[in-house]
């Protein structure tokens, strides 16, 4: 190979590398995007958990969860996350919606595999989620 194609190849190697980084580092800034609702739960609390944040509740309780925030037609503010827990000894998906208004948010419903649970239930599984906070 003549040194002007180790030259090239190692041009056209630094070029991919330089792309490649680019778009690592795209994705993890996207993934780290968070609304201002999502800042506002994670790290307040709630009144039957006053030592500990959302996120720590979350973080000691939830594998794998995910948050997002939106915006109901007629303008209401939420915030859910979502993340696998055990429940009668199975696991599921849980879904935990908190309503947000101005710098207050309040929960507003629990979901297990898509199915609406009561609040009873909601109650319960926030006091282990408490106990169990990071």
């Amino acid at each position: 190979m003549a040194p002007s194609d180790v030259w090239a190849k190692g041009r056209q190697m630094k070029t991919i590398v330089k792309a490649v980084t680019a778009l690592g580092f795209a994705f993890s800034l996207a993934g780290c995007h968070e609304s201002i609702e999502v800042r506002q739960v994670k790290g307040g609390t709630l009144q039957l958990c006053p030592g500990h944040t959302v996120d720590q509740m979350v973080q000691g309780f939830m594998g794998s969860p995910s948050w997002e925030s939106g915006k109901t037609d007629s303008g209401k503010v939420f915030v859910n996350v979502s993340g696998d827990i055990t429940f009668k000894n199975k696991p599921v998906r849980a879904l935990i919606q908190f309503n947000v208004e101005g710098d207050r948010f309040s929960f507003n419903a629990l979901e297990m595999n898509g199915v609406p649970s009561p609040n009873l239930i909601a109650v319960g599984l926030m006091q282990k989620m408490c106990a169990s906070a990071k």
